[in-house]
C-alpha cells in the first residue's frame, strides 16, 4: 500500500487567503501537543521541589532581597494553577488545530492523511 500523498495548499486562484500547507500545520500543531506532554510530568516533579525549597530559602532584609519577595510571592500564587494546566491546555488547542486543518482539508476536498486523525 503506497503512503498518502502530502495534501497540497489550496489556492483559490489567488482570490482567498485560506492558503495553507497542510503538512507543516500539522507538524506545528504537533510540536504544541508535545511541548505540553513534556511539561506536564516535567512540572510534576519540579513543583514539589521548588516549594520544598521555598520553605527552607531564606533572603536577607536588605533592599533587593525584599524587592524580589515583593515581586515573587504575588506570582508564585498565580503560577501553580496555570502551570498545572499546561497539559491538558496545550492538548486542547492542538485538538483544534487539528480541526481546523481537517477542516480546511474537507473544504478542498483533499484527504485527511491518517496522522491528522488524533494527535497520540
Amino acid at each position: 500500500m503506497s503512503p498518502e500523498p502530502d495534501p497540497q495548499p489550496i489556492n483559490f486562484d489567488g482570490v482567498g487567503d485560506l492558503d495553507m500547507l497542510p503538512g507543516p500545520a500539522y507538524e506545528a500543531v504537533e510540536a504544541i501537543y508535545q511541548a505540553g506532554k513534556m511539561f506536564g510530568p516535567l512540572w510534576d516533579t519540579l513543583a514539589p521541589s521548588i516549594f520544598a525549597d521555598e520553605q527552607v530559602v531564606t533572603t536577607g532584609f536588605d533592599d533587593l532581597s525584599v524587592n524580589f519577595r515583593d515581586q515573587y510571592n504575588p506570582l508564585k500564587e498565580a503560577i501553580g494553577p496555570i502551570a498545572d494546566m499546561v497539559e491538558r491546555n496545550f492538548a486542547t488547542f492542538a485538538q483544534g488545530g487539528n480541526d481546523i486543518i481537517a477542516r480546511y482539508l474537507e473544504l478542498s476536498d483533499q484527504i485527511q492523511p491518517a496522522r491528522m486523525r488524533s494527535l497520540e
